[in-house]
């Protein structure tokens, strides 16, 4: 097992990783007024997980026995998070369409889902375990949530 060094940068980079696929999606939510209350639902809910790994952030580094693992480098993350940013620019381009933000938000959420992108715990936290099951689970519900728009859509 390959513990990582920097614990705080990767959980920092997961959570600014979801932070900016909420940005993005309010600016979904403006684009595209018709579908607001769907995204804006959807830019809450990420909101939230960004605010779960700041408490496991907050948890890691009061000790609480759990440990990170590096399943893949920050940097990594880090490209997500460029390409994010990108998508935002993207999406204010004025013949940017309603399918084009659906399909990018359904490669986004399927990659965090096919990545188990907060699989990086490793320990016995009862209360870590919960977390990281609802953040996979909520992350497969934006999935099959984004999928179903996409659907009625292309």
């Amino acid at each position: 097992m390959n513990l990582i060094k920097e614990p705080n940068q990767l959980l920092e980079a997961l959570k600014v990783h979801e932070k900016e696929i909420a940005r993005l999606y309010e600016v979904y939510a403006e684009t595209f007024p018709l579908y607001r209350t769907f995204w804006i639902e959807l830019s809450k809910e990420e909101i939230e997980h960004a605010n779960w790994i700041e408490e496991l952030q907050t948890k890691n580094g009061n000790g609480s026995g759990d440990f990170l693992v590096e399943r893949f480098p920050v940097a990594a993350i880090e490209y997500s998070i460029n390409h994010v940013k990108d998508l935002v620019y993207k999406a204010e381009e004025a013949d940017f369409q309603l399918i084009e933000a659906l399909s990018e938000a359904l490669h986004l959420e399927e990659a965090l889902s096919e990545s188990k992108y907060f699989e990086v715990w490793e320990g016995d936290s009862a209360e870590t375990k919960r977390t990281l099951t609802s953040l996979a689970r909520s992350s497969r519900e934006h999935y099959q949530k984004v999928k179903e728009v996409w659907q009625e859509n292309r």
